[in-house]
């Protein structure tokens, strides 16, 4: 059963990191060909697409690991104007 959990992170950490590094392909695209004076527009909608995809993993991942409700709080309590947690 740890094997398939390992394995399952592993998968994780390894389509987010190659999502990511796409999205950036993408994003280098547009910028070039927009320089170059022919727009891609699809591509800043598919790159955006895939990083909401790369949040949800980093989420997921992170979520197992420790409570980041704490740390909000605090930075939100810190701030001027807001009640603390």
């Amino acid at each position: 059963m740890k094997k398939w959990i390992r394995f399952g992170i592993w998968l994780e950490e390894i389509s987010s990191q190659i999502l990511l590094g796409f999205v950036v392909v993408l994003v280098f695209i547009a910028a070039l060909t927009r320089y170059l004076g022919t727009p891609i527009n699809w591509s800043v909608d598919i790159a955006q697409g895939i990083f909401v995809w790369v949040i949800y993993l980093g989420l997921t991942r992170h979520g197992g690991k420790t409570d980041t409700s704490g740390s909000i709080c605090s930075s939100i309590g810190s701030t001027p104007g807001y009640r603390r947690c």
